[in-house]
């Protein structure tokens, strides 16, 4: 029997996430996939700040901006008769055009397709020798018991068998997960709320787009619905025609069957468009959350873990930040600093972010609807200008957080207030939260705090702090847990740019703010407490799920 510290079946967006965050903390893994290769199918194709911000660390962000479609193009999105035909309206975006939020996150957004993507998280997480990823194998069982999980995998070529001793299995295996459905975890909310049929494409639409560039082109006509994706903002695109009720998703979409389709969504003029169709098939959304995302030993991350309505550009995203999640817990326990029952609050704060967003995707697909539906021109428009989270999501993305009990320690204080949770963003320190973005010297280097949060918990103290940083360092010199701490201020370890930071993080001069790993507030103290080594080493085991 082969061993692997951690197994990984399913080697997507968030299996490949997975397999890097694990190689950067020094944990073996073993990756396993029963396609040939990553798919070359463009499926998702918004990368949202914080993932951009969890994916920069890994040194991609340069990567990911080269393969981006071009800023031009992410300004808004536009609805539209045909692609041809009269604008009905647009929305705006706060969330996608670069510089737009400048002010909350060192990383913009960044839009460019799954089959990309895939392509280089592969080739990242190759570079690890900690890292082991193999294809055409397929987990076709697995057992746990106390002490492991024992898991089957099958070469999809051969039917050949090799048994895999591993701590922890991970399923990353899509949404109609195999391995969920082996461990008997049933998934809760709504099935088949609409069919598309999914279209890869090449053709020069530029005739029609020059001057309605937008990350999302709806087509709106009776009987031709559905919605134009660019790809490169040159010849490459994606789009998906709508089934209506009538449709069997089941049948067979012949090859000329999509290209008039596509054809007619772009008008009469559409009728001699050159189209060089690569791939389509029919897919049906849902919304749905697993009843638990951890069975013993046995993780769920991903589509396994959720699937998320595709109105908003949410779940890659969510999958992503499912994996930052889990991995620095997994750390932690295969360590010995925390206490096994801290995975519980994995399956506790990634089940409450996937309730929430969800509910967007399907608020989102409620507007998209009402659009549709609307029967006169100004009717339409109106629906158009209510649909602001659609395209809007900055307060979703920047202020993810988590409110129910879980890896953190509540400080009483509220949230700022927002008239809307999704498209208003306001930073802020309270626990369970984000840790604020703030640009920062250190040394000769200049820098986003984000950057600070990956390997170890890091605690920020005030100007007046010294009793934080101190307990800080005691801390961190006597135990196996990654501790780091610097002081904030004009003659700190970190000297921020504004003068803002007490403010930002919600404590006077002498308070300070623990960091999870992953980059959410543990815990904040307003002012220095009568015994700084004890409140923090209490914080510590709180967080860690020994107390």
């Amino acid at each position: 029997m082969e061993n692997a510290c951690i197994t990984i079946a399913g080697a997507g967006p968030v299996g490949l996430t997975m397999s890097i965050l694990l190689s950067r903390l020094g944990i073996p893994s073993l990756l396993v996939e029963k396609r040939g290769s990553v798919s070359n199918l463009p499926r998702a194709r918004g990368v949202n700040q914080r993932t951009v911000e969890i994916w920069s660390q890994f040194g991609l962000f340069d990567e990911l901006t080269e393969m981006s479609l071009p800023a031009a193009w992410c300004r808004r999105f536009l609805y539209m008769d045909t692609l041809g035909g009269q604008i009905i309206g647009e929305m705006p975006s706060n969330s996608m055009f670069p510089g737009a939020n400048s002010a909350f996150t060192a990383r913009d957004f960044r839009c460019t397709s799954s089959d990309q993507i895939e392509a280089m998280l592969l080739r990242h997480a190759k570079s690890y020798p900690a890292a082991q990823i193999l294809f055409n194998q397929e987990l076709v069982d697995f057992e746990q018991d106390a002490e492991g999980v024992t898991s089957t995998i099958e070469d999809t070529r051969t039917g050949g068998r090799r048994h895999i001793r591993s701590l922890f299995l991970v399923a990353a295996d899509g949404g109609s997960s195999p391995t969920r459905e082996r461990a008997g975890i049933r998934s809760e909310g709504a099935f088949n709320l609409r069919s598309y049929v999914n279209t890869h494409f090449r053709a020069d639409l530029s005739r029609w787009t020059k001057g309605h560039e937008a990350a999302l082109i709806w087509v709106l006509a009776r009987g031709v619905e559905g919605v134009f994706q660019p790809l490169d903002g040159k010849q490459r695109w994606m789009s998906q025609i709508q089934l209506g009720p009538e449709d069997d998703p089941q049948v067979n979409w012949s090859q000329e069957r999509v290209l008039s389709r596509i054809r007619e969504m772009i008008g009469p003029a559409g009728q001699n468009v050159e189209i060089e169709l690569y791939s389509a098939h029919t897919y049906t959304i849902s919304s749905l959350v697993a009843e638990r995302l951890r069975e013993g030993r046995l993780l769920l991350v991903g589509d396994a873990a959720h699937k998320i309505p595709p109105f908003g550009s949410i779940g890659m995203n969510t999958g992503v930040q499912a994996a930052h999640n889990l991995v620095w817990k997994l750390a932690a326990v295969l360590s010995g600093a925390a206490s096994f029952s801290l995975l519980d609050t994995y399956n506790v704060e990634r089940r409450e972010v996937a309730r929430r967003v969800c509910t967007v995707g399907r608020v989102n697909k409620a507007y998209v609807d009402a659009i549709q539906s609307a029967q006169t021109l100004e009717a339409k428009r109106a629906a158009v200008a209510a649909s602001t989270s659609y395209g809007n999501w900055i307060g979703l993305d920047l202020g993810v957080h988590y409110e129910e009990p879980g890896a953190f320690v509540p400080d009483g204080i509220a949230s700022p207030p927002v008239s809307d949770p999704v498209t208003e963003y306001r930073p802020t320190a309270r626990p369970g939260y984000r840790a604020p973005h703030f640009w920062a010297r250190r040394g000769a280097d200049r820098l986003s705090s984000v950057d600070l949060f990956e390997r170890d918990f890091v605690v920020l103290a005030g100007p007046n702090g010294d009793a934080w940083k101190e307990a800080a360092e005691r801390i961190g010199a006597q135990g196996s847990l990654g501790l780091r701490v610097y002081q904030v201020g004009p003659v700190g370890d970190l000297v921020p740019e504004s003068d803002a930071f007490t403010e930002l993080y919600g404590i006077e001069d002498s308070g300070a703010v623990l960091v999870r790993p992953d980059g959410h507030v543990a815990f904040r103290s307003r002012v220095q407490t009568a015994d700084p080594e004890k409140t923090l080493r209490t914080a510590l085991l709180k967080t860690l799920a020994h107390l």
